[in-house]
């Protein structure tokens, strides 16, 4: 019978000895929960723009479709260039990720569609990308536990994130949105190592 695993290249990041887990591999989850922990969910967004920003509720759902429509497609494109750059493309998504923030929250309306495009490649990245890096930094055998461990920290990270947004827009927009950049930007330098890490093994 075929197995699969046997059809893998071998990971160019250096996988864990033993039962555990590599470094790199939980470097990799602190990062990818900043990221979680600055993501600012749709429902605070759509607050904004019924409090501040002056959109008409029934425009909510057409914005969050346009956002998840270029989040599939952010998808498709990151998923192919990652198979290329490897976790590089992190660095440039978690920064336009970042970037949504102040434009959706500090902007005018122009600005904040702009903003929810980042958002929603930002999305797309968490989907397709930030899932990928997980199997090539843990051993096959050991991927349902890389999977299930990294969704809990990175759920737990965006459960936390959230309600300090929210808590933080009640009182200040600006620190929601200094909160929101200053997390997923601490991400890259994570990013960083990892990237020149797989490059020079």
């Amino acid at each position: 019978m075929p197995r699969p695993r046997d059809l893998e290249v071998e990971s160019s990041v250096p996988l864990a000895a033993g039962s555990g887990f590599s470094r790199q591999y939980w470097w990799y989850v602190a990062g990818a929960s900043l990221v979680a922990a600055g993501f600012t969910d749709y429902q605070l967004i759509g607050y904004h723009f019924s409090k501040t920003v002056g959109l008409d509720p029934g425009w909510m759902p057409g914005l969050y479709a346009s956002a998840m429509a270029t989040d599939a497609i952010a998808a498709l494109v990151l998923g192919a260039w990652f198979e290329r750059a490897g976790i590089w493309v992190l660095i440039a998504t978690t920064f336009l990720s970042a970037l949504a923030c102040p434009l959706v929250f500090l902007g005018g309306l122009r600005a904040a569609i702009v903003g929810m495009a980042f958002w929603g490649i930002g999305m797309g990245a968490q989907e397709s990308v930030m899932r990928a890096v997980v199997a090539g930094l843990t051993p096959p055998e050991r991927r349902g536990t890389a999977f299930g461990t990294f969704n809990a920290c990175f759920g737990s990270a965006w459960f936390a994130g959230s309600v300090l947004l929210g808590w933080l827009y009640d009182h200040s927009v600006l620190a929601t949105v200094s909160f929101g950049v200053a997390a997923q930007l601490g991400a890259i330098p994570v990013w960083l190592w990892l990237a020149r890490r797989t490059t020079a093994t």
